[in-house]
């Protein structure tokens, strides 16, 4: 009972995480997800311009603010700690100061950048969580 637990918890795996045949073929294997949308940037222009005027804080989003909305963005992806290796951290410091100009001209790469590089650790994780289960050493 307990083989036939772990094999259809491999297969829901490979289920949720592997992309559609479609998603391989387009715009060089990057998923839609991660792919930019005019009306991504768009949206976030507005939301941009709306927190510093209509937000009850009225914040500018300015160099000031940018270390700390990157610091927020890495904690919600990866609120444990359990993901991002050392070193992309200190790639991310390459936006510490340029967050706030990206979303103020509605630039997602910053932001896909990152999640891409989440998204990579998290398939590396189970890659190795997957291997493991299949040759335990116990």
């Amino acid at each position: 009972m307990n083989k036939n637990y772990k094999i259809v918890l491999l297969i829901a795996i490979f289920i949720v995480f592997t992309p559609t045949h479609a998603q391989l073929m387009e715009d060089k294997n990057i998923p839609t997800l991660l792919r930019e949308n005019p009306v991504d940037s768009h949206l976030l222009k507005l939301v941009s311009a709306l927190s510093e005027q209509a937000h009850f804080s009225k914040k500018k989003v300015t160099n000031e603010l940018s270390p700390f909305i990157l610091i927020n963005f890495l904690e919600k992806l990866d609120p444990v700690k359990m993901y991002f290796t050392r070193s992309d951290i200190r790639y991310f410091q390459r936006y510490r100061f340029k967050i706030d100009d990206a979303l103020k001209q509605g630039d997602l790469e910053p932001i896909y950048d990152i999640f891409r590089i989440y998204r990579l650790r998290v398939q590396q994780r189970l890659s190795f969580c997957i291997t493991f289960l299949l040759n335990p050493c116990w």
